[in-house]
């Protein structure tokens, strides 16, 4: 009895393990996004997004955070603040793990305020993810 509880303790937290070190990644559903992917692995969470000027990356030294288990939902959450030059970018990403279904899906908001006080310019993508 003892040998069959450590068996499946072992197996707990290997499940436990292997989803707390997986490697997240997130694929917008509109395929001429500008925001095209996000990946959450090792403690860190990067944005790509492509433009007319390039391909470029957001990187941050955080992960969603899980607030809420109810309803068979795991719900994970991040507002992280970049500012530039000329303006400050906030980005709210929220993920959803549903169990019923055993997938996961993305909102990403970002808004841009201009220091100079000119209008904000908000915008909201979804996206579909897979544990790799």
């Amino acid at each position: 009895m003892k040998e069959a509880f450590l068996i499946l303790l072992s197996l707990l937290f290997s499940i436990a393990f292997q989803v707390n070190s997986g490697h997240l990644v997130f694929t917008n559903t509109k395929k001429d996004a500008e925001m095209e992917k996000i990946e959450i692995k090792n403690g860190q969470t990067t944005l790509h997004i492509k433009s007319a000027g390039g391909k470029f990356t957001h990187t941050w030294n955080q992960v969603p955070v899980n607030f809420d288990n109810s309803n068979g939902r795991s719900r994970h959450k991040m507002i992280v603040m970049q500012e530039e030059d000329d303006r400050i970018v906030s980005f709210e990403i929220v993920y959803v793990f549903i169990k019923a279904t055993n997938s996961y899906t993305c909102q990403v908001k970002r808004v841009t305020t201009f220091k100079n006080g000119d209008e904000a310019i908000s915008s909201n993508d979804h996206f579909i993810g897979k544990l790799n």
